[in-house]
């Protein structure tokens, strides 16, 4: 985030303008910021968490016509791809064909930042803040976490589509390759446009003649309408944050075992692959997803423990700590989520290792010590 804030300010400097910080909570701030300013208009990019939407209530209660919040956060609006009957899809795969029906469409091109931005002096009772460092927080840089803020987000979307994209069916399963796009934090933070990767990615594969290339990019724009899913489901279901999407789930008897929960948080249950995940996680604040799955049902379908415990986890960790997808991986995994028949998935630790991490390079990564898979 912090990366994030310092690459805004830069670039709004660039174009003559300047980021302004005030310090206290946002239903607060925002209006006391208007009226300030003379009854200026605040314009925001909607978001479906459960305290999000709150927090955007009490902000247009307090401005009312002021506040207009817009799409940002998703490829369509949430709760307006509906089933012939009129409710929320609770399966990814009708789901995914009716967006991509209205997708078809065009998501539109972004709409390029202006030259220059005109501003203005900032009233005398404002009180300001200057932007966090890591030192004033008293934190120190991890190199192993990923660079944030627009421009390497950019960086990471050029190289993805220019040199990683007609791999990506195959490599984004080897956790021993650098295979996915890693734009999961850009997308959480807002540093990139969901709408932009997805037009970019939609272009690259109607530009080339290349099947291939074309079959690895409806694959990547699937995992992205399987992050567009998720937000939906979250919006009609904001529940989910608290409990299984599946109510016949309700009740169900997980085991009480700290100590074995314990091993699963530090990466020592004594399974290589298991064990891995758990140490990049603390030291990466990421995961490999094809880890993060074999992680996940580790804790819940051989530990049988509560998959609440894991994703709490997850989220105090993970960089592109996303509520939804979070929380929506974690049911899956459980077998509690949006799918047809999940209960009865179970992967296998050893036979993960072999397929997608065969000279065990993703293990002696994260433990040095353990030989190959």
């Amino acid at each position: 985030m912090l990366d994030a804030l310092a690459d805004l300010a830069a670039s709004l400097a660039v174009r003559g303008s300047r980021l302004t910080l005030v310090p206290g909570k946002s239903v607060e701030v925002i209006p006391k910021l208007s009226a300030l300013l003379g009854g200026a208009r605040v314009l925001a990019h909607r978001w479906v968490e459960p305290f999000a939407r709150e927090r955007d209530r009490r902000v247009k209660e307090a401005l009312g016509d002021r506040f207009t919040l817009y799409e940002g956060e998703t490829l369509l609006t949430p709760g307006s791809v509906r089933t012939q009957g009129g409710g929320p899809y609770a399966v990814f795969t009708p789901f995914s064909r009716a967006c991509r029906r209205e997708l078809d469409r065009g998501v539109g091109a972004p709409i390029p930042p202006p030259p220059l931005i005109p501003t203005r002096a900032a009233p005398r009772q404002l009180e300001t803040c200057d932007l966090p460092t890591l030192d004033s927080l008293g934190l120190t840089r991890n190199p192993r976490v990923i660079a944030g803020g627009e421009t390497h987000a950019r960086q990471r979307l050029d190289r993805f589509v220019a040199e990683r994209l007609s791999a990506y069916p195959t490599a984004r399963d080897r956790m021993d390759l650098d295979g996915t796009s890693r734009l999961s934090a850009d997308l959480k933070f807002g540093a990139l446009s969901i709408r932009e990767v997805y037009g970019r990615v939609a272009s690259a594969s109607a530009r080339t003649k290349s099947a291939p290339v074309r079959e690895a990019a409806d694959k990547f724009l699937s995992e992205l309408l399987w992050r567009e899913f998720t937000h939906h489901t979250l919006w009609d279901h904001p529940e989910v944050l608290r409990r299984p999407f599946r109510a016949t789930f309700e009740g169900f008897p997980w085991r009480d075992d700290e100590r074995a929960l314990e091993a699963w948080r530090q990466g020592a249950t004594g399974y290589p692959i298991v064990d891995a995940a758990a140490r990049q996680l603390v030291l990466e604040g990421y995961v490999h997803n094809r880890a993060r799955m074999i992680a996940a049902s580790f804790l819940t379908k051989h530990l049988l423990i509560d998959y609440r415990l894991g994703e709490a986890h997850y989220l105090k960790h993970l960089v592109d700590g996303d509520w939804a997808q979070n929380n929506a991986g974690w049911q899956w995994s459980a077998g509690c989520g949006c799918d047809a028949a999940p209960y009865f998935r179970v992967f296998n630790p050893v036979e993960q290792g072999r397929r997608f991490d065969p000279e065990g390079a993703y293990i002696r990564r994260y433990l040095p010590s353990s030989g190959p898979s």
